[in-house]
């Protein structure tokens, strides 16, 4: 194993027996507990460093894309409703282009502020 690979634990979904799709309540209970029908596994993964080699990640290779040659116009991050009225018409174009989805809804985000990184992270439904 190089050192631009990581051996690590992830947590992943397993979907209910029944064959329900998974839900999760997004609020959580008198317990903190949040109610769903799926439960996790955690597997030992491989985590490689792509830095350099963007361009290898690829929706049907990696199940995410980078796409770098897309600045956004929108800086702030920090309030939704500008993030929502801004930011969402860029990512829906760009994904759009990438895709060739005719129709991408964003249906949610996560906005996470630390002092030294910014991340948004969408919800997305392509179709």
């Amino acid at each position: 194993m190089s050192a631009q690979v990581i051996r690590t634990t992830i947590p992943f979904a397993v979907p209910p027996e029944n064959g329900e799709p998974a839900w999760q309540n997004i609020n959580s209970d008198e317990n903190g507990e949040y109610q769903k029908n799926y439960s996790r596994k955690t597997e030992e993964v491989e985590v490689e460093n792509l830095r350099g080699r963007e361009s290898e990640a690829s929706l049907d290779k990696t199940g995410f894309q980078l796409i770098s040659n897309s600045p956004s116009k929108h800086s702030g991050f920090t309030e939704d409703a500008a993030i929502e009225s801004e930011y969402y018409p860029e990512v829906i174009e760009n994904i759009k282009k990438v895709t060739g989805a005719s129709r991408v809804v964003i249906f949610d985000h996560s906005a996470y502020l630390e002092p030294l990184s910014c991340y948004i992270g969408l919800t997305l439904l392509l179709s």
